[in-house]
Order: structure tokens, then C-alpha cells, then sequence
């Protein structure tokens, strides 16, 4: 077991992870979407900075000036046969702190799961939802106009 782990597992998990860290950066960030879970930080003491790879999953934040998350990932689902995770999802009814959280954080964004697909899937979901806000993007500018 611990030999398919160490051959197979991390070595996939490792190149699916940054296939769409990649196409994160190349498509997604030039929007005003950041990673917000996985993001690199520095340690202090050490001046040095870590790139966490940890879980089978990274957040991303919607650029302001956008509809929900939640309206996003309807829209990337119906046009774009995209489906995600979107932040409100993740909200614990009853919980007012929960819900408050949401609104300022983790709400605005969406969770991607990289561990599960192929890195031509990864890297074409990202491409979709790259098409998708573009044109969110555009209406929102005729809507503000």
C-alpha cells in the first residue's frame, strides 16, 4: 500500500494539483479571482514561504462586482456543463455567525476539487469558467453603464 502511495498517488495528486494551480493563474486570476485556500504564505521566523498542497481541494474568491456565487455556479452548470462547489453550500442553517461569515468570506467563492479529475478536465473547467466570467464580467459593465 504504502508503495502505491508513494508511486502512483502522490505523483498524480502532485501534477493534478498544480495542472490547475497553472490554469488558475493563467485564466482565472487576470479576472480578479484569487486563490484563497492554498495560497502560498511565509513563515517569519524563517522568511520562508510555503505553498500549502495539503486536502484534495482549493478555494478561489469571485472577483467584486459579480453576481453570488451561488448565481455563478448555476450559470456555469446550465451554460457551461460545469459543476462546483459554491460557497453559501458550505453555510450552517440556524448558525447566524455561519451566515454572517459567509457573506464577508467564504461565500464568495467556490471549492474545486482537484484530486478527482483528469488534468485535461481540470484544465478545461478552469478554460469554461474563464468564458463564463468573462461574459459576467461584460454584462455587469453594460448593467453599470
Amino acid at each position: 500500500m504504502q508503495r502505491h502511495i508513494d508511486e502512483i498517488l502522490i505523483p498524480t495528486y502532485q501534477s493534478r494539483y498544480k495542472v490547475l494551480m497553472s490554469a488558475i493563474k493563467t485564466h482565472l486570476e487576470p479576472l480578479g479571482v484569487q486563490v484563497t485556500t492554498g495560497a502560498p504564505y511565509t513563515i517569519p521566523e524563517q522568511e520562508k514561504v510555503v505553498v500549502p498542497a495539503g486536502g484534495f481541494f482549493t478555494y478561489i474568491s469571485f472577483p467584486p462586482g459579480l453576481p453570488s456565487a451561488k448565481v455563478i455556479a448555476k450559470r456555469a452548470l446550465d451554460e457551461y456543463a460545469l459543476k462546483f462547489a459554491y460557497g453559501e453550500m458550505f453555510t450552517v442553517k440556524g448558525d447566524a455567525t455561519s451566515a454572517e461569515r459567509s457573506k464577508k468570506g467564504f461565500g464568495t467563492g467556490a471549492r474545486l476539487c482537484w484530486a478527482w479529475h483528469e488534468e485535461r478536465e481540470l484544465q478545461d473547467g478552469i478554460e469554461r469558467l474563464e468564458s463564463l466570467l468573462n461574459m459576467m464580467l461584460v454584462e455587469n459593465k453594460k448593467q453599470t453603464v
